[in-house]
């Protein structure tokens, strides 16, 4: 796809123009410059852009207390350059979050997509909060993934459900009602 623009020229006729990436662009460009009215030119130089998109850039993640959590992020190159060197740092980990990755990809060829299998490890409670997993490339591509963990105590939590009940009754009659008590934590309540 081709994208025009019209860079008012300086009294020189020196133009300068600065190129503005839309989202999700990357790839090989070509470049020309022409008199106006004139619909094309000669390729006068090319450049490279490189992307990639992750899916999901933001995501809110329940764990247990002492037990992992497996999840998993698609990686997309958005350009037709081959993407090398991938990596993986998880930053502002709060203490006791312990994070393992499943090797990156070492190539993400052109407009192909893969997945990075993560395991996050709160080995307690306090180990909740935000991480921030930076994902980089031998090209100088990054990405920032934000991971809202959100950590269950080992404990059981019993909830009712639904967590109101209303009926009514004749006097003198009865009303059966029903409702779920269910464990939503991280341990047995044991018997109820």
């Amino acid at each position: 796809a081709a994208r025009v623009v019209s860079p008012p020229a300086a009294a020189s006729a020196n133009v300068t123009y600065l190129f503005q990436t839309l989202p999700g662009e990357a790839g090989r460009y070509e470049i020309w410059a022409t008199h106006p009215g004139v619909g094309s030119g000669a390729v006068q130089d090319t450049f490279e852009l490189m992307g990639f998109r992750v899916d999901p850039e933001v995501a809110s993640v329940g764990a247990v207390e002492a037990t992992a959590y497996a999840g998993s992020l698609a990686l997309e190159n958005l350009g037709d350059v081959p993407l090398t060197g991938f990596t993986v740092v998880a930053t502002n980990r709060p203490a006791g979050l312990g994070s393992t990755f499943d090797a990156p990809p070492q190539t993400l060829g052109a407009l192909q997509r893969s997945q990075l299998n993560c395991r996050l490890t709160p080995t307690n409670a306090a180990a909740a909060g935000a991480v921030v997993l930076r994902i980089n490339t031998q090209e100088g591509a990054s990405r920032d993934v934000r991971l809202n963990v959100r950590v269950e105590p080992l404990r059981p939590r019993l909830v009712a459900l639904p967590a109101s009940l209303e009926a009514g009754m004749v006097v003198g009659g009865q009303t059966m009602v029903e409702w779920d008590v269910v464990n939503l934590g991280g341990r047995d309540s044991g018997p109820v």
